[in-house]
This record gives C-alpha cells, sequence and structure tokens, in this order.
C-alpha cells in the first residue's frame, strides 16, 4: 500500500486520473478482473438466498404437479 507524505489534491480532476491511474498500476495486472469479480459478487450475494429459496419452491411444486 502507497502512503503519501503529502496527499495529492484528490479535488483537481487531472491529479485524481493520475492517482487513479497509480493506483490501479500498485495493484498489478488482474485489476480489472478483480474489480469485475467484486461487481458480480456484489450483485450475487444479495439474491442468493432468495434465488436458491425460489428455485426449491418450483422444484417442489413440479415434484407434486408430476406425481
Amino acid at each position: 500500500m502507497l502512503h503519501y507524505a503529502n496527499p495529492p489534491d484528490l479535488f483537481d480532476p487531472a491529479r485524481l486520473c493520475e492517482h487513479l491511474h497509480q493506483c490501479t498500476h500498485a495493484q498489478g495486472r488482474l485489476h480489472r478482473l478483480h474489480c469485475v469479480v467484486d461487481a458480480v459478487t456484489g450483485f450475487v450475494a444479495p439474491r442468493l438466498v432468495t434465488a436458491v429459496a425460489v428455485l426449491t419452491v418450483l422444484l417442489i411444486a413440479s415434484s407434486h404437479l408430476l406425481n
């Protein structure tokens, strides 16, 4: 983790862009993949229990209809 003796002025768009580029570069080549995984996890995690519950109800209902 990089620490600045004098933190950059992040309200200046040019400095913010430079800072974000440095952060991305410091985190390595897989930074973009890490961001995608975080986004997918953030989308799926809150819906996982609901999806499992709906799937269970559908499986139970279909098994009763087939008998």
